[in-house]
């Protein structure tokens, strides 16, 4: 009995999950610093798009590649990949379409919202000096990981969810105590 032949996805998504580090947020990235090349050492990568005699942007990819002594090769040994089954996509060219910003209303005006109005009303039942007399008043806003991860399809959710976690931070908290509502 033979072994079925795998599925060129299936063997990428594996090496994927082998060599693949886990993530780790290290906050934002910074365009000013260069990018640490030591894990591409003895790698392969493929660049496409980049024709024999490429300039521009492609050609400073495969010079920082180079640079970085990823394993090279030429495209003719790339002939003997095979895949089981083909997509094709419709690609609109018209230009992009407007965001959607259904997500905004909801995750960033609702929680600006809720929490303006809990603050004015904690402030109105507390006072703006601190006493133990105060009742206990708590507001809890429930986030999302996509706050700290990236989230390349869907930037306004990640940035709803990020303008979430600032409105909980001790300089916002700060400002509310020192000001009001």
């Amino acid at each position: 009995m033979t072994q079925p032949r795998p599925n060129l996805a299936n063997v990428i998504e594996l090496l994927y999950s082998v060599q693949m580090p886990l993530y780790k947020y290290n906050g934002p990235i910074s365009c000013d610093v260069d990018f640490d090349r030591s894990g591409l050492q003895g790698k392969t990568a493929i660049v496409t798009g980049a024709s024999q005699g490429a300039n521009g942007i492609g050609e400073r990819y495969v010079r920082a590649l180079v640079r970085s002594r990823v394993k090279k090769t030429r495209s003719s040994s790339l002939k003997q990949l095979k895949t089981s089954h083909l997509r094709v996509f419709s690609y609109d060219a018209s230009g992009p379409r407007e965001p959607d910003l259904k997500v905004v209303d909801v995750n960033l005006k609702g929680v600006l919202y809720t929490s303006k109005l809990a603050t004015h009303y904690f402030i109105s039942q507390n006072g703006k000096t601190e006493t133990k007399q105060q009742e206990d008043t708590c507001l809890i806003l429930i986030g999302s990981g996509a706050a700290f991860l990236d989230c390349p399809r869907s930037p306004q959710y990640q940035a709803t969810k990020y303008v979430g976690t600032k409105i909980l931070s001790k300089e916002a908290f700060d400002h509310v105590k020192s000001f009001g509502s």
